[in-house]
Parts: structure tokens; sequence; C-alpha cells
């Protein structure tokens, strides 16, 4: 009866069992089983109450949810260097970040109102493995520094262990890139606070011009399943800001992901696009990335069909006794 209370937990598709694949589930079976054992023992030792196992075994569950995450994307769990560009995986406490540059992408489709999901969801579904994400990153950091005895500012740029130093005045011409810059911030204030007002979420705006930092773009995707070829990945988004667009930062971005794919053996990475962005459709099929549009050799194409929130509740209906 112990061992039932503890095994629920464990293998109700967030613990040790998670994304086993064909090969390794009997070994991650009787992983669980040894586990439950053990917890079981410890539990008794405590006095062998059923909350006290079950705080054990939540514990254990969230230990093996993280190990698996952990797992699924640690070609990314430090930066990567790519280019002029870093890419690492972005984690829970990163959702507010993540959530803000859904919102600059939506407004960019023309679908601003369209974001439903709130810091608190995200956050919650990356923890779950619902979905992961990278985000790509300046591998340039400046770093300022004010001289108080004379009247100079002091910018050293370091990339790859090569440094330069520029001293201008305060007053110089370069005060045109600090208008822009600010510019820009402010721009995406105002995206954040209109998805704090559609989401209810309170830490948007201010991820987005602070807590993003150095953040030029993300990569959200997540795992599929083909029956012909198995285990696949799917990209559902891929938005690089405009300060990194031609300059690398979508590809830099793609190709990490294509790394994740190949490191998990996935036969297939796929994504969409929409019909009138013309600009994607031909960085997607030229030469950098080489994506084709998915046509059969007998000329078939897909089609893509959706079923909203109120028709999944109609149909859901008919299958209900």
């Amino acid at each position: 009866e112990l061992r039932g209370v503890v095994w629920l937990p464990l293998c109700r598709g967030r613990g040790l069992c998670v994304r086993a694949s064909a090969s390794k589930a009997s070994s991650a079976i009787s992983s669980c089983r040894l586990m439950a054992s053990r917890i079981a023992a410890l539990a008794a030792a405590f006095g062998g109450g059923a909350l006290t196992c079950a705080a054990l075994a939540w514990l254990v569950s969230r230990k093996g949810r993280h190990r698996s995450l952990q797992c699924r994307t640690s070609v990314f769990d430090r930066r990567c260097r790519i280019g002029r560009y870093t890419v690492r995986q972005a984690t829970p406490g990163d959702a507010d970040v993540v959530l803000g540059l859904i919102c600059e992408l939506a407004a960019y489709e023309q679908q601003a109102g369209a974001v439903k999901v709130s810091v608190d969801q995200l956050r919650q579904d990356m923890e779950d493995g619902a979905c992961e994400c990278l985000l790509l990153e300046s591998a340039v950091v400046p770093t300022t520094r004010e001289d108080s005895n004379a009247n100079t500012t002091t910018t050293t740029t370091t990339s790859n262990n090569n440094t330069a130093a520029t001293t201008t005045t305060a007053n110089s011409s370069n005060s045109s890139n600090v208008i822009d810059a600010a510019e820009d911030a402010r721009k995406r204030e105002v995206l954040a606070k209109a998805a704090e007002r559609r989401t209810g979420t309170a830490s948007v705006a201010s991820s987005t011009t602070e807590g993003a930092g150095g953040v030029l773009g993300c990569a959200v995707f997540f795992e599929t399943y083909s029956t012909w070829e198995g285990r696949c990945l799917y990209l559902e988004d891929l938005y690089v800001r405009p300060e990194a667009r031609g300059k690398g930062g979508g590809t830099a971005l793609l190709a990490a992901v294509a790394r994740v794919a190949h490191a998990r053996g996935c036969p297939r990475l796929q994504w969409q696009a929409l019909d009138w962005n013309k600009k994607a459709i031909a960085f997607y099929t030229g030469v950098q990335i080489n994506a084709s549009e998915r046509i059969e050799e007998d000329g078939a194409r897909w089609l893509n069909f959706i079923l909203k929130h109120s028709q999944i509740e109609a149909l859901a209906r008919k299958a209900t006794p």
C-alpha cells in the first residue's frame, strides 16, 4: 500500500520515466521500482505516515523532472558561441523574458491580441517540459564606466578574448545612438504594457526592457512524433529582434535548434510560415537554411487544420458517455 502511494507521482509522466526511449523503458521502470522501495523504507524510518511518504515522493518527482529537462537540451546548458552570438537554454526563470519576445512576435505578425498565455502558465509549461526555448544573445558584451576625474566615458567591448577600448566625450555625436537605443527600449515597453493588459501579468513590462538584457531572440520548440519516422522536433516560434536581423541572428538560432534535433536523432525538424511573410520564406529556403515546403513526391500538399477552444468542447461532448 505504501509503495502504491509513492509509485503514482513517480510514473505519471513527469518523473523518472519522462520521455524514456523504448530501449531504456525497462531500465527506467526498474529504477522507479527501486526508488519507490527506497522511499518506502525512508518514510518508514520517519514514521511511515502517508503525508511523509507523499512529500518524499513529490521531492523525487521534482528532482526527476528537472533532470529530464536537463537531458532534453543538455547541448545548450551553457552558453554556446555561434558566430557573433551566443545561444543558451532558457529556464523557467526566463519565462517573463520569453513571453516578452512572444508578444513582440505577435505584434509583428499583426496578431497582438492573440497572446493569451500568462507568465505563470508559460513558466509552468517550461518546467513540465511541454515546451523548450533557446535564447539568442550577443557575444559582444559592452561594459561602461565613468571617470570621476574627467568628463569622459570609457567603453570596453570584449569578444572572444579580444578587447578594444574607445574613449569619447559625453556630448559627442554618439548621442544619436543612445537616443535610438532609448527609442527601441520605449517601443518594447509599450508592447510589454499592452501584453500586460491582455494577459493580466505584472512582470512582462520590466522583462522586455530590463530583464531581457542582451537577449536578441528566441526559438520555442517541442517534441512531436511521426508514426513513420519516430520522434521529431517542431519549431513553434522563431523570433529575432530587428537589431539582429540580416546579421546572422536567425541563422545562428535556427542552427542551434537543428543541433538539438540532431543530438536527439530526430529525422525531422518542422515549422510553419505565414504566406505573406516573404522575407521569412526567402530566408528559410535560402542557401543558409535550405528548407523546403512539405510537398510529397507525387505533388500532394499538406493542409493545416485546427480546432479552437469552443470547437474542442463541442466535439468532446460527442465522446461523453
